[in-house]
């Protein structure tokens, strides 16, 4: 008896300090995918990470991010990345209470990022006019 009440009490100690919106969202990071047209431009997030289009970079939920894509003979281009509440947090209302909403707030995971799927359409750089030298 006094086992299965130990292990009642560790499930429910266990689900008291898991973030509902952390769980569901799978974690703290999420994939966001980026493309361009034309294809193969380097897009540099957060001035740190790197990729090549198409591609995609796991970034983290709690924070905005900033995509900038480069490519010879074309314009560069910024874009941004939203962070904005889960309607997962709301899940601890019910299961996870305040720890729950700490642990989601705390650790990111009470974040969605949108969008989660960037496309750049490249402009074509102009070339410079001809010098009107005699």
């Amino acid at each position: 008896m006094a086992d299965s009440t130990s292990r009642l009490l560790a499930l429910v100690l266990a689900t008291a300090i898991t973030g509902c919106a952390t769980i569901m969202n799978q974690g703290t990071k999420q994939w966001v995918s980026v493309t361009s047209t034309p294809p193969g431009a380097t897009a540099r997030i957060d001035g740190v990470t790197t990729i090549q289009t198409p591609g995609q970079a796991k970034l983290k939920r709690g924070k905005d991010h900033v995509i900038v894509m480069t490519k010879d003979g074309y314009e560069n281009s910024q874009t941004a990345i939203d962070h904005e509440t889960s309607d997962w947090v709301f899940g601890n209302l019910l299961f996870g209470g305040l720890i729950g909403l700490g642990i989601d707030f705390g650790m990111g995971g009470a974040y969605k990022l949108d969008p989660d799927t960037i496309h750049v359409m490249l402009q074509e750089t102009k070339p410079a006019p001809p010098s009107a030298e005699p």
